[in-house]
């Protein structure tokens, strides 16, 4: 009878095996680096790794980025290539991907939540909810020297927590307070979301995944997330599907890699991955949960408008996901014998 560590070594050595001779992964795996923000102070940005194979998720890497900024919830990527972190306050700070302080700007509202516009030229932040502020960025791309105003809303929203757009034009918000249950709707520029000068909402339509948002390029959907909710919007702002967890879950933010995987944050700390790529629906997708930090809150976008301008869209079949997958795929494969 083989004890348990020969059973892992030999799961491993077929791990490995199977990553070197197959050459390629199936579509819906995938590997990469997340970087996210922690709520209660001290070191509060971070990054990990992660794969997602067989239907599990696991993670390696886990590592703080730097001492911590004053106050860290939402968390994207700006043109520049450095990180911006909304300070749960009146600023939003600009840190290195080294975790060196750059910049904390002043603004006129509180910075919870962080926007970023399709063309990178205006960062938006705001509170949960709040009246959102427009930060124009400097020539660079930077938070040094950008200017901020509180952005007018009109219509039947006058705040919100998160804005996300489509490449066809349109865009939409989120207005909840931290646990969701809230409203999504539709929000009009004027001027643009480049150079705006007053915003007006409409169509708000009740949800309780109604805190978080991302746009996914995968489906052509808007993915938004809040209390224990994951759901889909049109373009149009049309709620076209929703899917309920566990009496309990508290979905905060979360993103996208544009291959059909959702990432999604729990403020207790677990993450979420919903894999709907195989038909674009969330009632037939794969899930699984991990336990990846305490105050768990942000992960930046990884791809469209926020993430990092220095990567390309991650290949799941590629020759550095299968090198992310032999080394890491262990601890998936553990899992599983774990729970045999």
């Amino acid at each position: 009878m083989l004890t348990k560590q020969k059973r892992n070594l030999q799961l491993k050595g077929l791990l490995i095996l199977s990553a070197v001779t197959i050459g390629k992964t199936a579509a819906a795996d995938t590997s990469g680096t997340l970087y996210f923000t922690t709520f209660s102070g001290g070191a509060n940005i971070h990054k990990a790794d992660y794969i997602w194979t067989g239907g599990v998720l696991s993670f390696a890497n886990n590592s703080s980025i730097g001492p911590g900024v004053n106050g860290a919830d939402g968390l994207l990527f700006l043109p520049d290539g450095n990180l911006a972190v909304g300070g749960q306050g009146p600023r939003v700070h600009e840190v290195d991907l080294s975790g060196n302080l750059v910049t904390t700007l002043n603004i006129d509202r509180d910075a919870y939540h962080l926007s970023l516009s399709p063309a990178g030229k205006v960062l938006y932040a705001a509170s949960i909810p709040g009246q959102p502020v427009a930060i124009a960025l400097n020539g660079s791309g930077g938070l040094s020297g950008a200017s901020q105003a509180a952005l007018p809303v009109s219509g039947t929203q006058t705040v919100m927590d998160t804005i996300a757009w489509a490449p066809d034009g349109t865009s939409l918000f989120t207005d909840s307070g931290a646990g969701g249950n809230g409203v999504v709707g539709k929000i009009a520029f004027t001027g643009g979301p480049e150079a705006p000068t007053a915003a007006t909402t409409s169509d708000p339509i009740p949800a309780a995944a109604s805190h978080g948002m991302v746009y996914d390029p995968f489906s052509g959907n808007y993915i938004t997330m809040g209390d224990n909710a994951i759901s889909r919007f049109s373009t149009t702002g049309a709620l076209l599907e929703t899917r309920t967890f566990a009496v309990g879950t508290d979905f905060d933010q979360g993103t996208v890699d544009g291959l059909g995987h959702i990432f999604a944050a729990n403020n207790g700390g677990v993450l979420f991955l919903i894999d709907y790529s195989s038909d674009g629906t969330l009632a037939n997708a794969t899930v699984d949960d991990e336990f990846l930090a305490n105050s768990l809150d942000d992960i930046a976008p990884k791809v469209g408008s926020g993430s990092n301008p220095n990567d390309g869209v991650p290949d799941a079949g590629s020759t550095a996901g299968l090198v992310i997958l032999g080394v890491l795929g262990l601890s998936a494969v553990q899992r599983h014998v774990r729970q045999a």
